[in-house]
């Protein structure tokens, strides 16, 4: 399952970054912020704390990057609202309507769905690789078909972790 753990760790990064209802620093801890001629993660540039279930705060360490952080948050297209104040931002996050929570549960099938397209081409792409060593002689016909087969069920066990990751994300946002 080794060649599938970017793809999860991936998908569940972009998971977290999904408002459910309650405030979370892994909401905005990725967003990329373009400061001192280049782009990093929010979480690398501030201090990211939750203080209530609606309220984000955020503290540049270097108040001076304070603007680029706003815009960054502003042009994430999470509709998020940022409010400067002084040296810290403050992200008030408004109760969820349910045609919101519908729209963010659309939104995680959909990066189900990526994920599933990565894991059919990282899967093609080892398949090219079986078949070449396979062509090459490094790989007997016995052993193409074990590696083949256990390539498989790596595949059918990532699937099925992605739709558990996704079908809990869609549950804990339908709920009222």
């Amino acid at each position: 399952m080794n060649e599938f753990v970017n793809i999860i760790t991936h998908l569940e990064e972009d998971l977290a970054g999904i408002h459910i209802g309650r405030a979370t620093p892994a909401m905005v801890e990725n967003i990329m912020v373009e400061a001192y001629n280049t782009t990093s993660p929010l979480q690398q540039l501030a201090a990211i704390t939750a203080p209530g279930a609606q309220l984000l705060l955020i503290q540049p360490w270097d108040h001076s990057i304070i603007k680029e952080v706003e815009k960054a948050l502003r042009t994430t297209g999470r509709d998020l609202n940022p409010v400067v104040d002084g040296t810290t931002l403050r992200i008030n996050l408004p109760a969820l309507t349910q045609e919101k929570r519908q729209e963010f549960a659309k939104q995680a099938k959909a990066l189900g769905e990526q994920a599933h397209v990565a894991v059919k081409r990282q899967r093609e792409e080892l398949m090219q690789t079986f078949k070449q060593q396979k062509n090459d002689k490094q790989l007997s016909e016995d052993a193409f078909f074990s590696e083949q087969k256990k390539l498989q069920r790596q595949v059918d066990e990532c699937n099925a972790l992605i739709e558990k990751k996704v079908t809990a994300k869609e549950q804990a946002l339908l709920q009222l």
